[in-house]
């Protein structure tokens, strides 16, 4: 190994990625010993497709060349989910792309040891490499913040989403979280200059990069919080030691949660593919709500129907539906995806559709505030997903297929507010104050608009999206909406 790349491994990961210091670590332990990994380890060196690509965009020491082909070898299953259109553009332009760019080839080689560690439980065969790469992505974003280039915005998200994704997969929780935290933080340029009601591509891409790892991430979170109560353990998932959470996760995985983990998978082999999109002929669009809601509506019938024993015992994570609301975040990403040359959509079609980003964080808040599945998100991930939220609900408000949407917007508005009264007890909206403003004005305008007169109106437009037909907390809520419509 050069001199360089010794050094570079022998200070990984001992500092705070985002402090202004010399990158330094401590010398990394390794993992527990999995059945079966060295095996696959060989099998991925005897490949040879991978070692014969020697004209790449970055060096590929250790063995890159066998992760990179590993990743290669993981994104052929997923392909099958797309639409023939969407798999045509992945399949026949992303490896050129791949391999002359720096980024979506360091991102690739991160993403495939993720994959790998999240499919046995372990990197011990590839911990050197994963972490010279992951210091190299670092000092790229090191140097890209230094500039302070508001155009490197979704570059900069890009590259801090998968960080996040990698050390959330390595067993590291709240370094992951600090990353994320990251994002929040970046300033961006939020509408198009060409079209004031619409978002520019990179605020798009930015957005859905943030989503598709805070959303896996707090699922994975609460996941664990699931198995570790179920196991009666004392211990916080912030307590564990690194190699911990993901030797209880893989443990579960193999044996109560195989569907869960399916999707897992799916979603980290689909995670690089999703970077490079835009460089390849396609573009993101609006999509149906349909597989979203309905997702929802089993969340709430089935978790309705456990006795309190259960659900103190979390046997909610053993019936699939919550896996089925993450498939279907999955889903609807992937088919809002279309290539630059695909024919314009009928009106009728575009009427029933709706922003992404928006029914996503609405599903959320869902998880967080109505069915309470998911624990509360942290003070940064919050704000950050809430002002994506602001963002989206604003240009949905003025687009012209609003009045066929009205009440998924009336749904996604209620429970933007409803969260924000949970979040200001918890002092998280501080800096944020123009939120609980805004949400309150757009309920009251809504319910004018929708002629919702009484809270029974309301609750009803609320039980035609997903809402549970006997909530407990039904005169907290009516309180707030009608806080919201007062003169």
């Amino acid at each position: 190994i050069p001199l360089r790349e010794r050094r570079a491994l022998e200070k990984a990961g001992a500092t705070q990625p985002w402090e202004h210091v010399p990158w330094e670590a401590p010398s990394s332990s390794k993992g527990p010993e999995v059945p079966n990994t060295q095996a696959l380890v060989r099998q991925l060196i005897l490949s040879s497709s991978a070692t014969t690509l020697d004209c790449v965009a970055i060096d590929m020491p250790l063995k890159s060349h066998e992760l990179f082909n590993y990743s290669l070898l993981s994104t052929v299953k997923p392909l099958s989910h797309l639409s023939q259109s969407n798999a045509k553009i992945v399949n026949l332009d992303s490896m050129p792309f791949t391999i002359s760019d720096p980024e979506a080839l360091r991102n690739a080689i991160l993403m495939a040891a993720t994959h790998f560690t999240f499919k046995v439980g372990s990197l011990e065969a590839f911990e050197h490499t994963f972490l010279f790469h992951r210091i190299e992505t670092v000092r790229l974003v090191k140097k890209w913040l230094s500039t302070g280039d508001l155009t490197l915005s979704s570059a900069i998200t890009k590259q801090i989403a998968t960080l996040a994704y990698t050390e959330f997969c390595s067993g590291d929780m709240q370094m992951a979280e600090k990353h994320l935290n990251v994002i929040y933080a970046l300033p961006c340029r939020t509408t198009d200059p060409s079209n004031p009601n619409s978002k520019t591509r990179d605020q798009e891409l930015s957005d859905r990069y943030f989503l598709l790892t805070s959303t896996f991430i707090h699922g994975v979170q609460t996941v664990l919080h699931g198995i570790l109560r179920a196991e009666d353990s004392t211990e916080d998932k912030n307590s564990l030691s690194v190699s911990n959470p993901m030797r209880l996760m893989h443990k579960w995985y193999k044996s109560e949660g195989q569907y869960l983990h399916c999707l897992k998978l799916k979603a980290i082999r689909l995670f690089s593919t999703f970077f490079i999109l835009p460089d390849i002929g396609a573009r993101l669009t609006d999509v149906y709500s349909a597989s979203i809601v309905n997702s929802l509506r089993k969340v709430t019938d089935e978790f309705y129907n456990l006795t309190e024993a259960q659900k103190i015992h979390d046997d909610f994570w053993r019936t699939g539906a919550a896996a089925r609301v993450y498939d279907a975040v999955l889903e609807s990403h992937q088919t809002s995806i279309l290539p630059t040359d695909h024919e314009h959509e009928t009106i009728s079609d575009a009427e029933q559709k709706t922003s992404w980003c928006g029914l996503v964080i609405a599903a959320e808040l869902f998880l967080e505030q109505v069915v309470v599945l998911w624990r509360p998100f942290t003070k940064e991930i919050y704000l950050c997903s809430m002002r994506i939220f602001q963002r989206d609900l604003s240009f949905a408000l003025q687009k012209s297929n609003t009045p066929e949407i009205a009440e998924l917007l009336f749904w996604e508005s209620f429970l933007g507010l409803m969260s924000l009264y949970l979040h200001e007890k918890l002092g998280d909206v501080k800096r944020e104050p123009g939120l609980k403003p805004f949400f309150e004005r757009i309920i009251k305008e809504q319910s004018r608009d929708m002629g919702l007169a009484k809270w029974e109106d309301a609750r009803r437009v609320l039980l035609n999206i997903a809402w549970p037909l006997d909530f407990s907390e039904d005169d907290y809520v009516k309180g707030i909406w009608e806080a919201a419509i007062a003169d």
